[in-house]
């Protein structure tokens, strides 16, 4: 198993299996804080449409 910083580095140099391995991995986090006023901001949990 990779660390995080690791997956970060490699992901932000264009490792697509990083970037889906930290996804998988944080995936009820980012779920979590895409939840605005009780419902899903669906802007918030597709690649490429946040600042993550």
């Amino acid at each position: 198993m990779n660390s995080t910083s690791t997956l970060l580095h490699l992901a932000q140099n264009g490792d697509k299996e990083a970037e889906a391995t930290l996804i998988t991995r944080y995936e009820p986090v980012i779920n979590k804080y895409a939840k605005r006023n009780g419902s899903m901001d669906e802007d918030f949990l597709y690649p490429g449409s946040s600042s993550l």
